[in-house]
């Protein structure tokens, strides 16, 4: 056990949650774009923008890669997520950390790979006329953590749900 007591999702839950998924998938008919492309050697940081209701969005993407890579990522979850009743259990459960660079670094440092939306909250909740805007702006702090920790940073987009 390791980054405040959070394991990583076991193979046996990801392949449960795997299957409930495909009910999602058939629903919604998802797709995805250059998962072979997703490198092999660790530690990644996957870095993305961050829809309204990412968690659909997510769930598939943290899916897709455990199906094609037997991949599990690590959420670094905003501060605000730890005051939601039941919603903070349930993503440690999956394997989220608290969102601190001291989390991020030691997952790095271990060889996982991380989920980053430098965007965060701003971006989830986006003015009129912001429709794929990325909120980045001055958030350089996981290009540092990736290039100290020697990880490869794997960018993303997400257009789901929103």
């Amino acid at each position: 056990m390791n980054h405040a007591g959070y394991r990583p999702p076991s193979p046996r839950l990801m392949a449960r949650l795997d299957r409930v998924a495909d009910l999602y998938r058939l629903a919604t008919d998802p797709r995805y774009f250059g998962f072979d492309e997703v490198p092999a050697e660790r530690p990644l940081m996957f870095v993305g923008n961050h829809t309204l209701f990412g968690i659909f969005d997510v769930g598939l993407l943290y899916l897709e890669l455990w199906r094609r890579h037997r991949l599990v990522l690590r959420g670094l979850a905003d501060h605000g997520h730890r005051v939601i009743p039941l919603w903070w259990p349930l993503l440690r459960y999956f394997g989220a950390v608290d969102g601190t660079r001291e989390n991020c670094r030691q997952l790095l440092v271990d060889g996982e790979c991380v989920l980053i939306f430098p965007g965060g909250a701003r971006e989830v909740f986006r003015k009129r006329g912001e429709k794929y805007r990325l909120s980045w702006s001055g958030r350089t702090g996981f290009a540092r953590l990736a290039i100290e920790a020697g990880a490869t940073v794997v960018p993303f987009a997400m257009i789901g749900v929103d």
